[in-house]
């Protein structure tokens, strides 16, 4: 037997049997001339035993399968003659990605199916539109298609994920929920549609169960925080052969590293002529790869703990456990707070020691209680032990990643209190621009006309930190 020669998209094959290559090689599905339905003599192999994994369901809205697959597609200069469409797509000719989607959509199945596993086009514009007719028409068969491009542009492409139920597509939906403002509308849509159905999706299912509450936001927001490869006790090791440099964060997450002899340095060194050539390089590319992976959710969890201070949002102890002091990661913001437990019994604040135990302000032991409800103190709570906390945060040089201990506080006069007006602030003249900017702080829009002896003691000082700030520069 002759040498069987098959020419692919990255090379060519010399085969000497050709009863080892599949068959969608040895007699091309292209080089054939197909009806609409593909050739009956050639049909499908089914292999028995294959059953989709149980944790994927694909879910359609009424009518939205059909209106799907009549979207319309970009045209392409071989419409209608998709063998050569196909023939240019193997050989690397039909290269922009509209294109290639228009023939996924329309081509015979028989052509165009086997080629799925290896289409994944580089795209990063909105290409929900282009996709619709392709899930449509291989509904599952395209969801690993679909879910990178999504990824890449959640808010111009994860529209094509909405009929995907499984735990790869809940997560990101997850994350999209709290991180996205632009997803927004496509996340609520995806649990919308899938309801009840998504909380039992694996690692998504306490996330997905109370997604639709805003405390519900927040604990699937805990959940989500990566652990970035960190050991246990949130430090990593890098590895250069003949030295060893330790990584450690600063009070606003940014990675630094210590050498042996525990001095810091801003950045790992090069490798040297000494190091080994190996591991050194990828030591140094593993913290570069550390230390912009971080950046990346940095600032949002300050901003996220910060926000659970000043709305006094409360954990269980074993909540505490597994997203503080033992997160990897979140134990390095923790233990530059001061927290506070309460129960029956009272309050007591207490803070995260160097080796994870709880201890209060006289540096003395704290056991949390079983039915305790954790949070992070703020200042208004501390009372006259601010002025405490402050000393023993100083001696220990513990920097805090945001305002707490040093926070101004402000009440409430009884006059104010009883009233719907603040004189104090009467009278200042400020930027509109200024005023507007207030929504960073949580201010909305309203006129409903509530006194101020509603608002609980925190929420009074930080409405008139606000205010207070906001008109320091009156004229």
């Amino acid at each position: 037997m002759p040498p069987f020669v098959g020419v692919l998209p990255y090379g060519v094959a010399v085969i000497k049997d050709e009863g080892a290559l599949p068959r969608v090689l040895v007699d091309p599905p292209w080089l054939r001339a197909p009806d609409e339905s593909g050739p009956a003599e050639h049909a499908p192999v089914v292999l028995a035993g294959l059953t989709p994994p149980p944790d994927r369901r694909f879910v359609w809205a009424p009518g939205e399968r059909e209106a799907w697959a009549n979207v319309r597609v970009h045209l392409t200069p071989n419409e209608g003659r998709w063998k050569d469409a196909v023939k240019d797509y193997v050989a690397g000719k039909l290269t922009y990605p509209p294109s290639q989607a228009a023939m996924f959509a329309c081509a015979p199945e028989g052509l165009v199916h086997p080629l799925l596993p290896g289409w994944h086009p580089d795209v990063t514009w909105d290409f929900a539109h282009s996709l619709q007719p392709i899930v449509a028409r291989f509904a599952m068969d395209v969801r690993d298609n679909v879910l990178p491009l999504a990824k890449r542009n959640p808010y111009g492409t994860g529209e094509a994920l909405l009929p995907f139920l499984d735990a790869d597509v809940a997560r990101m939906m997850a994350d999209w929920l709290y991180r996205l403002k632009s997803a927004q509308d496509v996340t609520r849509r995806w649990f919308g549609r899938h309801g009840a159905a998504a909380v039992a999706r694996r690692n998504a299912e306490t996330a997905l169960r109370l997604i639709a509450s805003a405390a519900g936001r927040d604990t699937v927001a805990d959940r989500l925080v990566p652990g970035f490869g960190l050991e246990t006790d949130g430090g990593l090791v890098l590895d250069y052969g003949p030295r060893r440099f330790t990584v450690a964060f600063d009070e606003q997450l940014k990675p630094y590293v210590t050498d042996e002899d525990g001095k810091r340095r801003k950045d790992l060194p090069k490798p040297g002529a000494k190091d080994d050539p190996e591991l050194a390089p990828a030591a140094r590319q593993r913290f570069a790869a550390l230390r912009k992976d971080v950046r990346t959710v940095a600032s949002d969890q300050l901003r996220r703990l910060e926000s659970a201070m000043v709305s006094g949002r409360r954990w269980t102890p074993a909540e505490f456990g597994d997203f503080f002091t033992g997160h990897p990661l979140m134990w390095h913001i923790a233990r530059r707070l001061v927290w506070v437990s309460e129960d029956d019994a009272g309050r007591t604040a207490f803070r995260i020691a160097e080796d994870r135990t709880l201890a209060d302000a006289e540096d003395d032991t704290f056991a949390l209680p079983e039915n305790a409800r954790v949070g992070i103190a703020h200042p208004v709570l501390l009372g006259d032990a601010v002025k405490a906390w402050s000393e023993l945060f100083a001696d220990y040089e513990i920097t805090q990643p945001f305002p707490q201990l040093g926070r101004p506080v402000h009440a409430l006069t009884d006059r104010e209190r009883a009233g719907g007006r603040l004189a104090r602030f009467e009278g200042a003249t400020v930027p509109i621009g200024a005023v507007l900017g207030l929504t960073r702080y949580g201010w909305e829009r309203c006129g409903d006309g509530r006194r101020f002896g509603e608002l609980d003691a925190v929420t009074a000082s930080e409405v008139l930190a606000d205010l207070t700030r906001l008109t320091a520069s009156a004229p």
